[in-house]
């Protein structure tokens, strides 16, 4: 059998593993891991056009990295598609980001509907979009051992997987089973993923590609189960109702791609798949319209990232505990003033998750918060709408709850003449990690530049 050369590829390259059974090797250049960007679907798009065609009768999908297989979509391009976004005239956001995004689950299913099984060998971690490019395979082997895992933990960065996650993996494993994964950001190892039916088989580290040849020499039934006859039946309404209830009583209403994912179990898991992908792409879509994902993006991942970086060479700036001391004692300055009855259920309204510190434990370089940033630092002076809560709070709790937030921001400012975005975003993961600040709003510097600076001081007018 003739194998008709494969297409040009960026960000895979392609080698024949045995006659008719081809292997597709993920390298991100310049990378020390892999990641899944415009660039890396297009390639893959290429490969499931090529592959009806190829004359391969399997495929085995594998990594080049020592890493791992893939840690998910490259979270760097979100910087360039927020410039997009805001360039983009309001009415037309929707249908861009719509455009930029519907490649993660077309290029998926383009895979898995190619006519050709796909066997994955898994070896370090698949999380994000790599645990929903190797679901979209056909078979998945995984090194024993340890350091393999499946994982899908955009949910930690106010985001979901939106590239068939939330459509395969409660299909292949259960709904309760996926749950953690969607909306804690859980991982499996790979022997509880094997026991769990997100992966057949485990090898020796090192064997995994051996072991998916093997699988496709044996001739076997590969088409999935969603793609059968009857499909996979939908969870109950009464259990999705009763998860929505359950999932939005523990966000206080706060992150949006919790409320995302529960929507695409409802709409999509009695869909087809191909209807179904479209549901989560809509979802997707219509979660980058709001301002927390883009926050939580900043902080959690390029702060926290930062932050890590800093801490593992012993360099963590020497602003950086002043910072979060002062925000510290600005918070207990207010929930004193208020009274703790009321500040400790506001904090808890406002989507705090430590309680609030005491003025007796605060350690910081001035006896009480100053409420106005020094001259030397000026930032915006005019609130802009966000579409939260905190736009308007009403009357009692949210109030308070708008007073924190608003004390904790002005002490964060009043460190921030001068401050990159790379160090604000640093500040904002370390008052979020160690304060318990909400992350839905990023952190203080976040939700300045979120809400404009003259809203922090509008909520503290008597």
């Amino acid at each position: 059998m003739t194998v008709k050369a494969p297409p040009q590829l960026d960000h895979f390259r392609f080698e024949m593993a045995k006659p008719a059974i081809g292997h597709l090797v993920f390298d991100t250049p310049g990378r020390t891991v892999n990641v899944l960007g415009a660039a890396a679907l297009a390639d893959l798009e290429r490969i499931a056009a090529w592959l009806p065609e190829s004359g391969l009768a399997g495929l085995v999908l594998s990594s080049a990295k020592a890493s791992g297989f893939c840690a998910g979509a490259d979270l760097a391009e979100f910087e360039a598609i927020r410039g997009m976004v805001a360039a983009t005239a309001p009415d037309d956001r929707f249908a861009a980001l719509h455009a930029r995004f519907a490649p993660f689950t077309r290029a998926f299913r383009r895979l898995e509907t190619a006519g050709v099984p796909i066997a994955v060998a898994i070896e370090g971690p698949a999380l994000g979009g790599g645990c929903e490019l190797a679901l979209a395979g056909h078979w998945r082997v995984m090194a024993d051992g340890g350091a393999a895992t499946l994982g899908l933990p955009e949910i930690t960065v106010g985001l979901f997987p939106a590239g068939g996650g939330t459509q395969r993996l409660p299909r292949l494993i259960g709904l309760d089973a996926a749950v953690p994964m969607l909306f804690d950001g859980t991982w499996l190892s790979a022997e509880a993923a094997v026991t769990a039916g997100a992966a057949q088989a485990l090898a020796a580290p090192g064997e995994t590609v051996a072991a998916a040849v093997a699988w496709l020499e044996s001739g076997p039934d590969w088409l999935p189960r969603w793609d059968r006859p009857g499909g996979v039946p939908a969870p109950s309404p009464a259990r999705l109702a009763a998860l929505r209830r359950d999932r939005e009583a523990k966000s206080h209403g706060h992150y949006p791609a919790v409320t995302a994912i529960l929507d695409c179990l409802e709409r999509g898991l009695s869909l087809p798949m191909e209807r179904a992908n479209a549901v989560e792409v809509e979802a997707l879509a219509r979660l980058l319209l709001r301002p927390e994902p883009w926050a939580m993006v900043a902080t959690l991942f390029h702060g926290r990232q930062a932050f890590q970086r800093a801490a593992k060479h012993n360099s963590l700036p020497r602003w950086l505990a002043p910072l979060v001391e002062d925000v510290g004692r600005a918070l207990a300055f207010e929930a004193d003033s208020m009274g703790r009855a009321l500040a400790e259920p506001a904090a808890v309204h406002a989507g705090f998750t430590k309680p609030l510190p005491s003025l007796q434990d605060a350690v910081g370089r001035v006896p009480r918060p100053t409420l106005v940033p020094p001259p030397s630092f000026t930032p915006p002076t005019s609130a802009q709408a966000t579409g939260l809560w905190i736009d308007a709070p009403s009357a009692g709790r949210q109030v308070r709850a708008a007073r924190l937030l608003s004390r904790a921001v002005l002490a964060a400012e009043a460190h921030g003449a001068g401050l990159a975005e790379a160090d604000s975003q640093m500040a904002d993961y370390a008052v979020v990690a160690e304060l318990g600040f909400p992350a839905y709003l990023g952190g203080p510097f976040a939700l300045a530049s979120m809400a404009g600076g003259g809203w922090a001081r509008a909520q503290l007018k008597e």
